[in-house]
Parts: C-alpha cells; structure tokens; sequence
C-alpha cells in the first residue's frame, strides 16, 4: 500500500497501520520465545561465526537510532578475543539488541558503548561477555530486582516516557542461560547504567579432529558418486555457481532449474536420482514445489524423489516446515562442502549407510579472516580450490551490481517488495562468497525494508554501495 500513490492523509494513516502491526508482531514474537524457553522447546542453532562480523552487524543495526537522538555510539572488541567462535549467533545477537535498544531508548544525550571481551575456560572453550554502558537516565537501586522478571517495567505508570512490554530483559535472562552464561546490571540512578551478559562458546580450529583441513579437502575431492543425476533448484546466481563447482568434483550430472515451475517442468520430462530444492523463489517457492510434486497427479515421473531443503534459515521450526512439505532432508545455506557430501553419501550410496563427517575445517583462531573478506571460510566451503572460488567470485563482482541498481529503481519508485526480494538475493551471495562487512550491512538494510521504513532504506543503501566497493578492492587481490 505505502509503495502505491497515497495524498498526506492516507499515507499517514497507512503509517499507522504499519506502526501497529509492527508493535503487535514485536509483542508476539516475544511471547512465543518465552513460552518456548520456559517450555524446554527452544533450541539453540550453533554455528561457526566471526564475533567481530556479529558486532559489526549489531552496530549498523542500532547506529541509526543513535543517530537520530545525537548520541554518540561505540563498539569495540578486546584484542585478545578470539574471533572465530562456534556457538548459536542468532541468540547472542538477539540478547545483544535488546540491551543495546534499551540503552538507546533511555539515554537522551552523550553516549552508549559495547564492549565485547573473553574469558579462557579450557582449552576449547571460552566465556564471551558483551557489556552494554549508557549515560542514560539510571534505575533506582530498589527496582534493579524487577528488571529480568516477566512483564515487568521500572516504569509502570500510565505516564512513563516508553513503551515496551517488559519482556526483554526476561527473555534476556533467559537465553543467557540457555547460553550457558548470565545476565545482570549495575546502575545509578541520574548517570547511566551497565547491562552486561556471558556466553560459553567453543573455539575453532585448522585441526578437525585430529585430521587437517588437507587432508579433509583430499578425501573430499576422491568421491565419485559414478554419475548420478542431481536436479538443482536455485534462483540466486552466485549460489548455483557455488553449488555447480562443489558438485562438479564428485561426477555428478547435474541440471539446474531457477524456480519451482521450471523445477516441475524438469522433474516431468527426466528422472532425478536428487533434488536440491531452494526454499525461497519467484513465481513457485521450494515449500510448495515439493507439496506438488509429490501429489501422483501432478505428473513428475517420480514423486518419490529425494529432495533435500537449501535454506537460510536453520530454526528447528524451519527446518519442520521443510519436513511437513514433504522434504527428506535439509542443508543450510551457504552451502559447506563437508555437509553436502554428508546427504550425498547419505542417499546415493547404495544402502551402504551414511558416512561419519567431523564439522567443517573453519579459519584459524590466531590468524583471522579480514572483516571485509573471509577469504579462509571462502576457501574452506570450496574446498581449497582456488580456480572455483575465482570463478564464484568472479560472479559475485559482476552481479552484484544488477542487485545494486535493482535496489535503487526500488528505492526510486517506493517498491518495497521487490527491495525486500534484492535484498534476500544479495544476502545469500554476500554470505557464500564470505564478504563480511558486505554481509551485516545487507541484513540490516533488509530489516529495514521489511519493517516499511523508507528512510532508513534511503539512508543505508549508499553505505551498501561503499560496503560492495570496499569488497570489490580487496577482492580484486584474490589470487585463483
């Protein structure tokens, strides 16, 4: 509605619509992970994950805001923590947010800063902890006990100066244990306060279980799945190219398909021994392309087919959505070589049952990946093949940008939606080709374009551009 011509009236009552609906969305959201974690239901989703990125990404999140209020906004990371961490990012940043939001909506002159620090436990573990100081208004001493219980607020009056449901801080509290840290605060009332929380994460290293990241990329790079025929559905170009040059190694004859309508098309004229389906597509999505194929009336030449998920999100309920579709299985995206040969072997070697993989090689704690370009993660999910990655590469340099331009026209004509479509695209390029900076800036503009608000988007697409060109000149010295 907002992207079509409204006069002053209706464009200020559409705010308001969205304005609520956003309210409303927040509120439920908070409610549904509460209820998760008091019910032992929620999850946490571990991954390798540079802290400086996740930091960064929090920054370009929150900067705006601080901004707007003339506030001054620091992020710093001590020297002596490790970058390179495996554990569940989302929650961190989620938990991270929160307290930085809070910080922001309380402090009406001079500064919020963070700071992230770590604590060795052992030798593969360490305790992250992320402080969160403002100069804001303070919390009286007898109200710092209410502050992480459910629905509870400093301010309960019909006039206090913000809104909110009280639930973040409890919510806070919460993942912080599922985290295997805590959460607490100290604060004085008139001259600011200091949230801060922990978090154990695990460190990540070259050596794999006791096998080297060579060694890994040798044994992967001998699979011969003797010509077996894989059907890839995928509408992001860079992440076809990523998927073809990891499948192209093992003798695999592979057909690519853009949507879910071309996908059926293909599945109807051939037979397919796999299908790797994408989630998120134009005109057909993943989810309802294997709802259909797997009808015996639609015609594919068999509805039994394996189809495993290729998708961004790895939240236990997307994962069931992919499995309620019908679904057999599911890979996260970017793709890592390690766990596609893992589904692989699991379907197409011949009843000899799934081999056992240890979690893909990541960078070196002691020598990581520049903020601009992880060109160690890059390498690793090609598996060491630098001919590959160029090429990969090469295709991000040239598309990236068409999403650019696209993005623009969008912000020219108010177009929301098709904002919202380059955005999704862009960011699963930036992430396959480990562009970090890139990354964070495309997730927060992204937010912005899904929340409606136009002026961030105009605010934060030059800072995509000069993001895209930074990359771009460090690229450039990749060597194939």
């Amino acid at each position: 509605l907002m992207g079509t011509p409204l006069d002053e009236r209706q464009r200020r009552y559409a705010e308001l619509a969205l304005f609520s609906g956003q309210s409303l969305m927040a509120l439920i959201n908070d409610i549904l992970d509460l209820s998760k974690v008091e019910a032992g239901k929620l999850e946490l989703d571990e991954e390798v994950f540079d802290l400086q990125g996740l930091l960064e990404e929090v920054g370009t999140t929150m900067a705006a805001k601080a901004r707007e209020k003339g506030l001054r906004f620091e992020l710093a990371l001590d020297p002596e923590t490790p970058r390179v961490l495996w554990g569940d990012a989302r929650r961190l940043r989620q938990v991270l947010v929160n307290l930085v939001g809070n910080a922001l909506k309380f402090t009406d002159a001079g500064q919020v800063t963070v700071q992230g620090s770590s604590q060795r436990v052992n030798e593969t573990h360490v305790l992250v902890r992320f402080a969160v100081r403002d100069t804001g208004i303070g919390i009286p001493e007898d109200k710092l006990g209410k502050l992480f219980q459910s629905f509870s607020q400093v301010d309960a009056s019909t006039t206090r100066r913000a809104g909110g449901t009280g639930l973040g801080l409890a919510i806070s509290r919460q993942l912080a244990d599922l985290l295997g840290g805590e959460i607490g605060v100290t604060s004085v009332e008139g001259q600011g306060s200091e949230f801060w929380f922990t978090a154990l994460c695990r460190q990540q290293s070259l050596v794999v279980e006791g096998t080297s990241a060579r060694e890994e990329e040798m044994d992967l790079g001998l699979r011969d799945f003797q010509g077996a025929s894989i059907l890839l559905v995928e509408d992001n170009l860079v992440n076809r190219e990523l998927a073809l040059a990891i499948l192209e190694q093992w003798n695999l004859r592979v057909q690519v398909a853009c949507n879910g309508m071309e996908a059926l098309q293909a599945l109807r004229e051939a037979d397919f021994d796999l299908v790797l389906m994408d989630i998120q597509m134009p005109k057909l999505d993943g989810l309802e392309a294997t709802a259909t194929l797997r009808n015996p009336l639609a015609g594919v030449r068999n509805p039994h087919v394996i189809v495993v998920a290729l998708t961004a999100h790895a939240m236990a309920e997307d994962r069931q959505l992919c499995l309620d579709a019908g679904m057999d299985d599911y890979l996260t995206k970017p793709l890592e070589p390690l766990a596609l040969l893992a589904v692989l072997d699991r379907y197409l070697s011949n009843g000899a049952g799934p081999r056992q993989y240890p979690a893909a090689p990541s960078p070196a704690v002691d020598a990581p990946p520049s903020t601009v370009f992880g060109e160690a993660e890059f390498l690793g999910r090609l598996m060491g093949n630098r001919r590959a990655a160029g090429s990969v590469l090469q295709g991000f340099l040239e598309d990236c940008p068409r999403h650019l331009a696209l993005l623009q026209s969008a912000l020219s004509s108010s177009d929301l939606v098709t904002a919202a479509t380059e955005c999704h695209l862009l960011k699963g390029s930036a992430a396959t080709v480990s562009a970090t900076i890139l990354l964070a800036g495309v997730r927060a503009l992204e937010q912005q374009v899904l929340a409606g608000d136009l002026k961030a988007f105009r605010a934060g697409l030059p800072g995509l551009v000069r993001d895209f060109e930074q990359f771009r000149r460090v690229a450039q010295t990749f060597s194939p």
